[in-house]
């Protein structure tokens, strides 16, 4: 699989999956593209997503860099270290917290490969 890196690669992409389904291609038509939208990579990017699921950019953004600042990199290990009491006060919800959780032990052990 490719990656995305730049405006190109996702027009291209667009092309390509426009060709294969003509509902792709009136979406694209009638909606325009999608924006290019770059993450960090494995485990910190993964991170970010899962905290900024339903809730707003701020606090998802607020949330994260407590959680940074509580445990310096954002490693699978790192969080692993933290307790659920760190979590809860960095404003992870306890769903967050063990979806996060599973990610690293995944990470960590193996199971996962990214």
């Amino acid at each position: 699989m490719q990656h995305l890196r730049t405006a190109r690669d996702l027009d291209t992409a667009l092309t390509f999956l426009a060709e294969q389904d003509r509902l792709i291609a009136q979406a694209i038509t009638e909606v325009g593209p999608p924006v290019l939208r770059k993450r960090r990579a494995g485990f910190a990017g993964l991170m970010s997503i899962l905290i900024g699921q339903q809730v707003s950019v701020a606090a998802a953004q607020s949330i994260e860099n407590r959680l940074v600042a509580t445990m310096g990199k954002p490693t699978p290990e790192a969080f692993l270290a933290l307790s659920v009491e760190q979590c809860r006060a960095c404003g992870l919800s306890a769903q967050k917290q063990r979806y996060l959780s599973a990610l690293a032990e995944a990470l960590v052990s193996g199971q996962l490969r990214l």
